[in-house]
């Protein structure tokens, strides 16, 4: 979201798979030196955050660099506007990051949203390189993933309460 003339208010999601939002003065590029900037939706950003009072909520970042972005997504409207549903989903689940909480408990719950995201860019950049994007099979994957990843499809290779393996020899029946 842009703020004023060239900064910029964004939301990162960390590697714990949380969401925290960050100020770049600056972020926008332009100025006297002509700045570019790479700050973009899906891009990996390496933040070095400066020191806030801890009644704020938004963090101010004091060097960022990008150790990678996508070259061939924007080139395609589909999966750019794929791009932003992935993104925009990953907000709806990610919680709220409190970097001032300094007893917070490490939650492992989350962690898989930020490699589902990665890995969902980073195959959707490489199919538009490779001119092979279809839209519907890249939705269908990334979901199936962050389903898995979420814990809503079963474990079907055990059973849950007694731990035996589950054959296709005899039928199976699933209580609710």
């Amino acid at each position: 979201m842009p703020y004023q003339e060239r900064h910029l208010i964004g939301e990162l999601l960390l590697r714990s798979g949380r969401r925290v939002s960050i100020l770049f003065y600056g972020g926008q590029g332009g100025g006297k030196k002509q700045k570019s900037t790479v700050l973009e939706i899906g891009h990996l950003i390496s933040v070095e955050l400066s020191r806030t009072r801890s009644t704020q909520q938004l963090q101010r970042a004091k060097e960022w660099q990008a150790p990678w972005t996508h070259q061939n997504i924007r080139l395609n409207h589909q999966a750019f506007y794929l791009m932003c549903l992935y993104c925009e989903i990953m907000q709806k689940l990610s919680a709220e990051e409190s970097l001032h909480d300094g007893n917070q408990d490490f939650d492992e719950a989350q962690t898989g949203l930020f490699k589902v995201l990665s890995n969902g860019l980073f195959y959707l950049d490489e199919r538009c390189r490779e001119k092979g994007f279809n839209r519907h099979n890249e939705v269908i994957i990334f979901l199936g993933k962050l389903l898995i990843d979420l814990g809503v499809f079963p474990i079907r290779d055990n059973c849950v309460f007694c731990d035996e393996e589950l054959s296709g020899d005899g039928h199976i029946y699933l209580l609710s």
